[in-house]
């Protein structure tokens, strides 16, 4: 949560565990939207020239971001 800040993770050491591992969820749920939005364009710019038999599906929205 403090990342490699060092004055900030000893701040985040004296937080209540709910509140630690709600913010660990949420930075997690972050990175999963990102790497699905990463995949979504990578997937858009592709599609195009893919065959119908090609096997290669649109990405699905990963559980995490389901929730």
């Amino acid at each position: 949560m403090a990342g490699w800040d060092y004055d900030k993770a000893k701040r985040v050491a004296r937080w209540p565990l709910r509140e630690v591992l709600m913010a660990h969820l949420e930075h997690v749920k972050d990175k999963a939207e990102e790497a699905f939005r990463h995949e979504c364009l990578q997937h858009a710019m592709v599609a195009p020239w893919l065959k119908k038999d090609s096997g290669i599906k649109a990405p699905q929205v990963p559980d995490i971001l389901k929730r």
